[in-house]
């Protein structure tokens, strides 16, 4: 039933905002996205072969065990799965156990698949991999399960998220004990955020903070901001959203492009634009969130504050390619062409700013896209 094993390291979520130094981490060899184990699993898992399954999963985590290449995180993708029995349930509840006990997995994530709610059985598969397992003791652990040069199983060690070595942030401790060592996802690409927030918190999870999903971890209300304070925090975002090296003259670049930006605010279900109008700014949007819908279809985008929107029509010149709503009330810093179209003719370098940032997003897109495995 092992459709395709492999790591995440060409993989991209939907983040796209994430600060360089957060992608810096997520790119490094020793503890970015290469400790991101997946398997994606396929067609009917039941009682003649869940044993052949949970022996092939062991051997490879067997393999890698105390080298650099074990995982820190697996993901066990269930999207292929059509169907499960009550008794291939139970034996990838003890998978999850095993993972962490025997084979030091700090963090196991279970995919059930987008379109359908939940794993495709009847047992309550996900609130019992959502559990806390006790530790191992002499009477609840299979010995046929341990390693020959695994210590002795009654002392076997639970799970759990660890600091790098080489961890910036002491606040990192704190941040990674709020993560759930098990997490059931409905989409591979809502594990593989949850994964990359994992590996950056381990090693500075103050970048967890400055990133446009900041918003599932700060909840400050940002309501009473000056327009200056609004500035601020409006260059900041798009720091860490240009694709290239801080520097103080970007800094610079930076914060005279967002002093040419105007504040606007929408209400909640206003429509900023429609699918085929012309394209006539790029926003920053500093609070609240948007959506992005195509006509005919069940296809919608969230975007939250902290990105870049619309800056793809105002570079090629294109008309828009979707209908974008305002989910919230919203306030954008909002860029019009007739000032981009000043900045490319008299100001390169800011103009450039949104040129490169366009890239990203779509380099980014690309390699999300590609994120489908089978």
């Amino acid at each position: 039933p092992i459709f395709r094993v492999m790591r995440a390291t060409t993989l991209r979520s939907s983040a796209w905002g994430r600060p360089s130094e957060a992608m810096v981490i997520l790119d490094n060899a020793e503890n970015g996205r290469s400790r991101i184990l997946i398997l994606q699993l396929q067609g009917h898992i039941f009682f003649g072969n869940i044993a052949d399954l949970t022996d092939t999963i062991k051997e490879i985590l067997a393999k890698t065990k105390s080298t650099d290449e074990h995982p820190i995180i697996v993901v066990l993708d269930f999207t292929l799965v059509v169907g499960m029995d009550s008794s291939a349930a139970h034996g990838i509840t003890k998978l999850k156990g095993l993972m962490h006990q025997l084979y030091d997995v700090e963090v196991s994530i279970f995919v059930t698949g987008g379109h359908r709610e939940g794993f495709p059985c009847e047992y309550a598969l996900s609130a019992a991999l959502c559990e806390t397992e006790p530790v191992m003791n002499d009477k609840s652990v299979d010995f046929n399960d341990v390693p020959a040069s695994s210590p002795d199983p009654s002392r076997a060690r639970r799970g759990s998220v660890n600091i790098s070595a080489g961890s910036k942030s002491m606040k990192a401790v704190q941040a990674v004990r709020e993560f759930p060592k098990n997490r059931v996802c409905t989409s591979l690409d809502e594990a593989l955020v949850f994964a990359e927030d994992i590996l950056i918190a381990r090693e500075n999870s103050f970048l967890l903070t400055q990133s446009p999903q900041a918003h599932l971890y700060d909840d400050v209300d940002d309501g009473d901001m000056t327009e200056q304070e609004e500035r601020a925090q409006a260059t900041s975002f798009l720091e860490n959203i240009v694709p290239m090296e801080m520097t103080p003259q970007l800094k610079k670049t930076i914060a005279s492009f967002v002093a040419k930006c105007t504040r606007k605010e929408y209400n909640e279900s206003q429509i900023l634009w429609r699918e085929g109008d012309f394209s006539n700014c790029a926003n920053i949007l500093l609070r609240g969130t948007v959506c992005a819908t195509l006509d005919g279809t069940k296809v919608r985008e969230i975007v939250n504050k902290g990105n870049l929107f619309g800056e793809l029509g105002l570079v090629d010149s294109s008309n828009r390619l979707s209908t974008v709503t305002a989910v919230t009330n919203v306030v954008v810093y909002s860029m019009d062409k007739k000032t981009f179209d000043s900045l490319v003719h008299n100001n390169q370098r800011e103009a450039r700013l949104l040129e490169r940032t366009a890239i990203r997003y779509l380099a980014h897109r690309v390699q999300h896209v590609s994120n489908r495995i089978y």
